[in-house]
């Protein structure tokens, strides 16, 4: 019986250091746990931030996409403005031509103009010194060639 019993509490012994050996491992674990908790909630904390700032990326994209479609159509509607005027310019451009033809040539006449024209200049009726008309003539000609389009826009006003 003694000797039985010196047994068990040798085997008693025995699995009381295994069990403070077990209790010290699981403290271990324990605190490796806590550890591991914490590092998943630092994680998911940053998950979520990244996350948070994933959906505000994609709300600034989907703005910014507005804004370039809208730019787009604005751009659109600028380049039909820009080619009507073009076109509008150009007929000016030909009109202007054929306006300054005409003004030359009307010009050119009363330069040009023959005896019976000359007679009734010199008619009293119509009062024109030849000094004065040159003048006039003059002013006529710079002005058409001062306003004859040349392909390029001018802001001073005359």
């Amino acid at each position: 019986f003694k000797t039985e019993n010196a047994k068990l509490k040798a085997e008693l012994d025995k699995l009381s250091k295994q069990n403070t050996k077990l209790e010290a491992k699981a403290e271990k674990t324990s605190q490796k746990l806590v550890g591991q908790q914490g590092s998943n909630r630092k994680l998911q904390a940053r998950q979520q931030q990244t996350y948070n700032k994933l959906v505000e990326i994609i709300e600034k994209y989907k703005q910014l996409k507005q804004e370039k479609n809208q730019l787009k159509v604005a751009l659109a509607e600028s380049q039909g403005q820009y080619q009507d005027s073009s076109q509008q310019l150009e007929l000016c451009s030909v009109h202007n031509g054929k306006l300054i033809a005409a003004a030359n040539e009307l010009l050119d006449r009363y330069e040009n103009k023959g005896a019976f024209d000359g007679l009734l200049q010199a008619e009293s009726a119509l009062q024109f010194k030849s000094v004065e008309m040159e003048t006039i003539v003059q002013k006529y000609k710079n002005k058409i060639r001062d306003e004859q389009y040349h392909g390029t826009v001018s802001l001073n006003n005359k």
